[in-house]
């Protein structure tokens, strides 16, 4: 099984690269894992609209009819550190081919995106920007790597 994140990043702040950097190594030490960061379309703040579906349309094109897909929206459903592990740990056990995981650009994933996510969860009751949420979410696989290992990385 391979796990991916995809998501659209356009700006390359250091301290960004960095913490994706390091938390790609880490999963990877566990995991086959691919951290897929797109070039996101470009229009102006009033065409949204057309960026998400743009989007929406990179994103739709590059899974496959097996990928089990869970986005990271601010709509989706709170989960604690330790059931998200086991969460990963049941779609591990279930066969799956892939398991991909999709955090939108600046304005949020498309209808058709969350429409084709088999669960959509939130990383918290805040909003994040798309570079923060990317950071969180690698976190929080890592994290869920060290509790189903029972490793000592998670406190509880």
């Amino acid at each position: 099984m391979k796990w991916f994140l995809r998501s659209f990043l356009s700006a390359k702040d250091h301290w960004l690269v960095e913490g994706l950097k390091v938390y790609e190594t880490k999963i990877k030490h566990h995991k086959d894992f691919q951290l897929e960061l797109l070039k996101p379309p470009k229009f102006s703040r009033d065409q949204s609209h057309l960026k998400i579906k743009k989007e929406e349309d990179i994103l739709l094109s590059r899974l496959d009819k097996g990928d089990y897909v869970v986005n990271f929206d601010e709509q989706g459903k709170s989960l604690s550190s330790e059931q998200f592990a086991e969460f990963l740990k049941d779609l591990e056990e279930s066969g799956r081919s892939n398991i991909v995981f999709h955090i939108g650009g600046a304005f949020g994933l498309g209808d058709e995106v969350k429409k084709r996510a088999n669960t959509q969860i939130s990383l918290s009751k805040f909003v994040f920007n798309h570079q923060v949420a990317l950071l969180a979410a690698l976190e929080q696989i890592y994290r869920a790597q060290m509790i189903q290992k029972g490793l000592p990385y998670h406190n509880e």
